[in-house]
């Protein structure tokens, strides 16, 4: 299995789009609204040229398999990723974060998840990531994961 981890182009924008707008990743997401072509073009313009984001695509034998971000705040890093549908279940998003974080130069890493999103739960903290916190607001719960590097 040939895994590459690339930095994103705006030639996935449609890719990234799709990965988005999954309805599974939708319901694990922090807003959980549906995104509109628009309005994902004008974000991705940005975050694709931000000097404080990166987006990176997974891909296995050339294939896309899921993507990254990586957005630097005061406190340190903060993370979101998604694996494509067809390579769920596979360990990809653990393969996926671990590669990642190999691009964050120093501070914490930082991880917002849905408490019911027991796939990133096992993933963050297979990979030694430490709850910071949980937090319930209305119906949503979420846990934040730290990581010291």
């Amino acid at each position: 299995m040939n895994l590459e981890l690339r930095k994103a182009t705006l030639n996935d924008c449609k890719l990234i789009f799709d990965w988005a707008n999954d309805k599974d990743v939708r319901n694990n997401a922090i807003n959980q609204n549906a995104i509109t072509w628009e309005d994902h073009c004008t974000w991705f313009s940005k975050i694709l040229f931000s000097p404080d984001s990166s987006i990176f695509i997974l891909t296995i034998n050339k294939m896309p398999a899921g993507q990254i971000r990586l957005d630097k705040n005061a406190k340190g890093w903060f993370i979101t990723y998604s694996v494509d549908k067809a390579q769920r279940g596979k360990g990809i998003g653990k393969m996926l974060i671990t590669k990642g974080i190999e691009h964050v130069p120093n501070g914490d890493i930082f991880a917002l998840v849905r408490c019911e999103n027991i796939a990133s739960i096992k993933v963050f903290e297979r990979l030694g990531f430490d709850k910071l916190k949980e937090e319930k607001s209305g119906t949503d719960c979420f846990i934040t994961y730290i990581k010291r590097k």
